[in-house]
């Protein structure tokens, strides 16, 4: 059994100054007292259903890594209580496996519309005017585009999973593979099953010319996706 507690001095607590509102949430473990998850959240109060809809995100993602802390918690492209902006996601996803980037960004600009706190497909549409950065010459007037979808996917994704993935993606395409080699280490140690950290770690390692270091994750990657199709069969 769980329990959500708090008092004035001790997470669970709500604290207002002004139209400012401060929200320690900790739930905790009846039988055990360990604490599953801890964390403060910070809105104002004419943004209050954004905020609990913040809240009850990352709580759901953070109640499936206590339980289950080797498994894949729920992705961001989960996330949404509307079911056409998630279909929507996956007709973005097949447009991208078909190279048809323009389209797939059409699809992830219209589930936006759909839930507006919808965090994967502004990261998405990040992730490919980012492709088409690097496809294209590096035209600068891309990166005011990619910069600012990241910019309000990565607000929107509170667990901080998928922004880190991205990021990954984007310091890769700018060169800074240091960088997108942390980032990438970061979306692993929440996603530790995801095979995508993986690959995109070796795509650093590799575009840096550390090939061992590239091969090796590009085996493990290998590994992982052939461990879910043979679970699938």
């Amino acid at each position: 059994s769980l329990r959500c507690s708090g008092d004035h001095t001790h997470p669970g607590s709500i604290q207002r100054q002004g139209n400012l509102i401060m929200i320690n949430a900790q739930m905790t473990d009846n039988e055990t007292d360990k604490v599953l998850f801890s964390k403060s959240f910070q809105g104002k109060t004419n943004d209050f259903l954004e905020l609990q809809k913040q809240i009850a995100r990352n709580i759901v993602v953070e109640l499936q890594i206590a339980f289950n802390p080797n498994g894949i918690p729920m992705p961001p492209d989960a996330m949404t209580s509307n079911p056409e902006a998630y279909n929507l996601c996956m007709k973005a996803d097949f447009a991208e496996e078909h190279n048809e980037i323009d389209s797939s960004i059409s699809y992830y600009l219209q589930a936006t519309k759909l839930d507006t706190l919808y965090a994967f497909p502004y990261l998405s549409i990040a992730r490919q005017y980012g492709n088409k950065f690097i496809n294209n010459g590096r035209p600068e007037k891309i990166l005011a585009p990619m910069d600012s979808f990241f910019a309000i996917g990565k607000r929107l994704d509170t667990a901080q999973q998928y922004s880190h993935f991205v990021a990954s993606w984007l310091a890769t395409g700018h060169g800074d593979f240091d960088h997108a080699i942390k980032e990438a280490t970061n979306y692993l140690a929440k996603r530790p099953g995801d095979a995508r950290g993986v690959r995109v770690i070796g795509r650093a390692y590799a575009q840096s010319g550390r090939y061992n270091l590239a091969s090796d994750n590009f085996i493990e990657d290998l590994k992982r996706n052939t461990m879910i199709q043979d679970e699938q069969l």
